[in-house]
């Protein structure tokens, strides 16, 4: 079990949930070093994000970054790649899962100060678990 996706304080945790958090993890690893591609490739296979194969979801991704920092997302991507999960708080449903804004943490702490961040989704297929949304 990687120290990012660990059981934190909350308790021992499934094979599912730290599976699922540790895609969380990569995700918000990818997003914090502009690592598009990447992070492209985690995506739930045919998300509409994915209509125009791993480049239209890169551009995507770029454009969305881009009006999310003129928004005043810069504090939360500046910090993204230090973010990690405890995956005891991920909740899996089945071939289903939902990272809470709660289980996510920045230096141990859950993540409170990031204005806009929402729990994650995610989907597994063919026992791979993909992203369904981003933060």
């Amino acid at each position: 079990m990687s120290p990012s996706a660990g059981d934190g304080a909350g308790g021992q945790a499934s094979a599912d949930q730290q599976a699922a958090a540790a895609i969380t993890v990569r995700e918000l690893h990818d997003l914090g070093a502009n690592n598009y591609t990447d992070l492209c490739a985690i995506v739930a296979p045919g998300s509409s994000i994915l209509a125009d194969g791993i480049d239209g979801c890169t551009m995507r991704i770029q454009v969305a970054m881009s009006v999310g920092q003129q928004a005043g997302t810069d504090d939360f991507l500046s910090r993204a790649s230090e973010l990690t999960v405890n995956a005891s708080k991920v909740i899996v449903n089945g071939d289903s899962a939902t990272v809470p804004k709660a289980a996510m943490l920045y230096q141990g702490q859950p993540v409170t100060q990031f204005e806009g961040m929402h729990d994650g989704r995610l989907i597994r297929k063919n026992g791979q678990w993909y992203i369904v949304t981003g933060r």
